[in-house]
């Protein structure tokens, strides 16, 4: 088996985790998209999948809550990306929600995203 620099996990976080989605929405025009566990080539056409969906709904803001990713691969990035340019394109504001694991912060360090000022929006 071949394995690519983008699907490379230290051998601490050798086993995925498992990726859950949920949903909340705080305000008639506000959704929150909570991802949790792994960011993957195999995960991030569900990701994807829900993000277009909130995207062509009836928003005015789009946050991704990556407080609980832990791991993102470049699929997971062009995944994020993509969800982004669409939002825009469509006139809606997209944030990350901080804080986020310190992979996933250097990962969006060392590739910059066009992403809006990250706003801390409201638990639930």
């Amino acid at each position: 088996m071949t394995s690519t620099i983008a699907d490379f996990r230290p051998s601490t976080l050798a086993q995925p985790h498992p990726l859950q989605l949920g949903t909340q929405r705080p305000t008639d025009d506000t959704v929150i998209v909570r991802v949790d566990g792994d960011i993957d080539g195999d995960t991030a056409p569900r990701l994807h999948e829900m993000l277009q969906e909130r995207v062509h709904g009836t928003i005015g803001t789009l946050v991704i809550d990556l407080t609980a990713v832990t791991f993102l691969s470049s699929k997971g990035l062009r995944t994020l990306e993509l969800a982004y340019l669409l939002a825009v394109e469509r006139g809606i504001a997209c944030t990350l929600r901080p804080p986020m694991s310190a992979a996933v912060q250097r990962i969006l360090t060392l590739f910059p995203m066009r992403f809006t000022k990250a706003i801390a929006a409201p638990q639930s």
